[in-house]
């Protein structure tokens, strides 16, 4: 592969004029104006000859929108002419907004992790292991009927003991730990026949065809065409908004409000292949129970052994362990290639004028930055203080609050 650089530039044609006139007299002059070099300006970085994946990027900026000021301003013997002048504030390039998404080679891990073909859907040992908890869930619940039934009665409420913090931190633990995923797991084994099936798929075009597998995690699509990875799971936007002088040349002070939004979004693509020796022949017995294990976990599975470790929770909040784990189960015999990881990020910045002035129009506009880019990543494993959500916080406080003594 050799690397190569395109460049598509266009400029804007310059010839304005700005000038001012003071009981006649002409005492300001500016202008013509030269012409403006990457008033739209397109590049892309890649190679030649697409055999293996490579890098690549696009950067597009564009400020096509924006419009010149043309018009006459009369006030008090002093006359103030525009003609096709481009203000100063609409010349300069825009940038993006810092957002903070996770790392090329933590996208990478999350996306080896829920493609890989030996994941399971359900762990049934898991499963199994946590119906140890059922007894006290349902305990929690019959202690939750009480209190109920005590808040309905003044005289039980009067000679009892009220709803404490620490009861209704149990509760919650209760239902966040326990009750939601067992819940989902049930729902997750109602649809199993169509998981194995669709698993059998997977490991046809693995073994039997050699056509290998292709994912793409993370990116937002139509609901018909969903199928691996959360929609849309790295995504994010940030704005600002500020007020600015567009020009001021001739001593008068046109401003706009500048509104300037970046979006960010990052998913990942990865293929799966077989190592499998030439001569392996898998009969349909023997993918039928091979996908039906995989499905359920029912095989060394170290993912499986580190939810079932206490607290393994909470270090997956900062860690990506779990990730890890599950990207690099090899139940199977398979092998992945690096992970393109792909980042789409687009700044709009917006002009518009506050102080709008009838003789004179324009001097306002849009700019426009969009960059794509596509990297190459193995995955890492990393550790990280992320932002705490609404639901991992009210776990952690009422984790607290049964800490606290009596």
């Amino acid at each position: 592969m050799v690397a190569r650089t395109r460049t598509q530039v266009s400029s804007f044609p310059g010839g304005g004029t700005a000038k001012r006139w003071l009981n006649g007299s002409l005492v300001s002059s500016f202008g013509p104006q030269a012409p403006i070099g990457e008033w739209t300006k397109s590049q892309c970085d890649d190679a030649t000859g697409y055999l293996v994946d490579h890098t690549l990027s696009i950067t597009h900026q564009s400020k096509a929108s924006c419009q010149p000021l043309n018009g006459t301003i009369l006030t008090s013997g002093n006359v103030r002419e525009y003609l096709n002048w481009m203000p100063n504030g609409l010349n300069s390039n825009t940038s993006h907004l810092t957002i903070f998404l996770d790392s090329d080679g933590v996208v990478a891990t999350r996306t080896k992790a829920l493609s890989n073909p030996s994941r399971a859907y359900v762990s049934v040992p898991n499963f199994l292991f946590e119906l140890k908890d059922l007894p006290g869930m349902i305990r929690d619940i019959g202690k939750l009927k009480l209190i109920g039934r005590r808040a309905r009665s003044l005289p039980h409420w009067q000679r009892g003991k009220p709803l404490t913090a620490k009861d209704a931190a149990n509760l919650q633990l209760s239902y966040q730990m326990g009750w939601q995923p067992l819940i989902s797991d049930l729902r997750r084994m109602l649809d199993f026949q169509q998981k194995v099936d669709r698993r059998i798929n997977d490991l046809e075009n693995l073994f039997v065809r050699n056509r290998g597998l292709r994912r793409v995690v993370g990116k937002e699509r139509a609901e018909s065409s969903r199928r691996r990875g959360a929609p849309g799971m790295w995504k994010s936007t940030v704005n600002t908004s500020s007020n600015s002088t567009v020009e001021s040349n001739l001593g008068v002070i046109l401003t706009c409000r500048v509104e300037k939004y970046t979006s960010m979004e990052k998913w990942g693509s990865v293929r799966w292949t077989s190592t499998a020796l030439p001569g392996t022949r898998y009969s349909s017995r023997q993918l039928s129970t091979l996908a039906r294990n995989l499905t359920f976990g029912l095989n060394h599975n170290p993912k499986a052994l580190w939810d079932a470790i206490p607290w393994s929770w909470l270090v997956d909040w900062f860690t990506n362990v779990g990730d890890f784990l599950e990207a690099n189960t090899n139940v199977i015999p398979v092998q992945c290639s690096n992970v393109c990881v792909m980042t789409h990020t687009r700044t709009e910045e917006v002009w518009s004028r506050t102080n709008f002035e009838l003789e004179v129009h324009g001097g306002y506009g849009t700019k426009i930055l969009e960059t794509k880019k596509r990297s190459l990543n193995a995955g890492i494993l990393s550790a990280t203080f992320p932002f705490i959500s609404g639901r991992q916080f009210s776990i952690l406080g009422a984790l607290a609050i049964q800490r606290i003594k009596r």
